[in-house]
C-alpha cells in the first residue's frame, strides 16, 4: 500500500430505490420537482492503495462492469471470467437491480488525507 500513489473513493449504492423519492401531494410540490434532491450513499469505500493512476469516476451499472473496474483497482490482469465463488480478490457482492456503484479515483498524488462523501445528486 503506497500512500503516495492516490486515493481511491467508492461509493457504493446511490438510491435508485422506487421509494427514495418524496411522494408530490400538491401543486407546490410539483412545482419544485425540477429541484434535485441530495441522497445519502448506502455504503462507501475509500482507501489509498487503488492501482488505477489517472483520475476519473465511473457509473457502473452491471455486475460485469464491476468486476472490471475492480480487478483494474487491484492491478489485475481482466480475464474473461471471474470466480465470483471464491472470490480472490474480494469483490464486494452489489444488488445491481436496486442499486449502482459509482466510483471515484483521485489519480496519483502523494500526501493526500482523502476524499469523503457527503451526499450525491441525480
Amino acid at each position: 500500500m503506497n500512500t503516495r500513489r492516490w486515493l481511491m473513493a467508492l461509493l457504493v449504492g446511490m438510491a435508485l430505490l422506487t421509494g427514495v423519492r418524496p411522494s408530490i401531494a400538491d401543486d407546490s410540490a410539483v412545482a419544485n420537482s425540477n429541484v434535485q434532491q441530495a441522497t445519502r450513499p448506502l455504503v462507501t469505500l475509500t482507501g489509498t492503495d487503488s492501482q488505477i493512476k489517472e483520475r476519473g469516476y465511473y457509473r457502473i451499472m452491471s455486475e460485469k462492469e464491476w468486476i472490471k473496474i475492480w480487478q483494474r483497482h487491484k492491478g489485475v490482469e481482466a480475464p474473461d471470467g471471474y470466480d465470483l465463488f471464491y472470490n480472490p480478490l474480494g469483490l464486494p457482492d452489489i444488488n445491481f437491480g436496486k442499486c449502482m456503484v459509482i466510483a471515484v479515483f483521485q489519480g496519483s498524488g502523494w500526501n493526500d488525507a482523502g476524499l469523503r462523501v457527503i451526499s450525491v445528486h441525480e
